[in-house]
C-alpha cells in the first residue's frame, strides 16, 4: 500500500486520520487542538495554529518535533504521525475500555442511587430514635402505673 502512496496521498491521509480523532477525543475546533498541545508541550507553546492548519488540510509539516506533539495532543504515541505517513495506523493511548461512557454514566447513576438511599437510611434511622424514644416514655409511664399511686407524703 505505501509504495503507490504519493506524498500527497500519505499527507491527504494524515488529516483524515487527525480529523476523525478530533472526534473520539472530545475536540472539536483548531482552537481546541491549540491548547491540548500546549498542555502536552513541556514550554507550553505547542503546536501553532499554521501547523495545525496544514495538518487539516493534509500540508506536509517539516519539524519532527510538531508532528510528535500534534500526536501526543491527539492522545496517541509520539510516534504516530510518522506512523500514518509510513502507511500504519496511529496507536492510541487512551486505549479506551469499549463502553467507558456508559459505564461511568451507569456509575454515575447508581451513585445517585446510593446517595437517595442513604438519605432515607438516615432519615428511617432518625425515626427509629424518636421510636424508641416514645417506647421508653411509654415504659417509664406504665412501670409508673404497675407501681400504683404513690402515697402522698404528709406536710407537703
Amino acid at each position: 500500500m505505501l509504495r503507490h502512496m504519493s506524498q500527497t496521498d500519505r499527507w491527504d491521509r494524515v488529516a483524515e486520520e487527525v480529523k476523525a480523532r478530533m472526534g473520539r477525543v472530545g475536540y472539536y475546533t483548531q482552537q481546541d487542538l491549540i491548547e491540548a498541545s500546549r498542555r502536552v508541550d513541556r514550554s507550553g507553546r505547542g503546536v501553532s495554529d499554521a501547523t495545525w492548519r496544514k495538518l487539516l488540510k493534509g500540508e506536509p509539516v517539516k519539524r519532527a518535533d510538531r508532528l510528535q506533539l500534534a500526536s501526543l495532543a491527539l492522545r496517541w504515541t509520539y510516534d504516530s504521525i510518522d506512523l500514518i505517513l509510513a502507511g500504519h495506523e496511529p496507536i492510541p493511548t487512551d486505549d479506551q475500555v469499549e463502553g467507558l461512557d456508559e459505564m461511568v454514566a451507569q456509575l454515575a447513576d447508581h451513585e445517585s442511587r446510593l446517595t437517595r438511599i442513604t438519605v432515607q437510611l438516615q432519615t428511617m434511622a432518625r425515626q427509629v430514635e424518636e421510636i424508641g424514644e416514645r417506647v421508653r416514655r411509654a415504659e417509664r409511664t406504665l412501670s409508673g402505673l404497675q407501681q400504683g399511686p404513690q402515697p402522698s407524703r404528709p406536710g407537703r
